[in-house]
């Protein structure tokens, strides 16, 4: 089982990703995936950063192409594409 510590760890890293994206800072969003951050974990809408980039329209498709690859390559898996109901 995780501790608390754990918990709260992953949360910050949850948001910490989302966040980078949400505010179009790519070059932190890489540094923290480079810095070894899982970029599997979901969000409060069980959602990947990959799904979140996929399905975002409100960002230039090169930047989200650019992410999406970036994250491929990184780690994140296209198998959790599909939400959970």
């Amino acid at each position: 089982t995780q501790t608390m510590d754990q918990v709260s760890k992953i949360e910050m890293t949850i948001i910490a990703l989302f966040k980078a994206y949400e505010d179009k800072k790519f070059s932190t969003l890489k540094l923290l995936i480079e810095s070894k951050m899982n970029p599997n974990f979901k969000n409060d809408n069980d959602e990947t950063l990959l799904i979140k980039i996929i399905e975002d329209k409100t960002k230039e498709l090169k930047e989200r192409k650019d992410l999406i690859e970036f994250l491929l390559n990184h780690g994140a898996n296209p198998d959790l594409m599909v939400k959970n109901s």
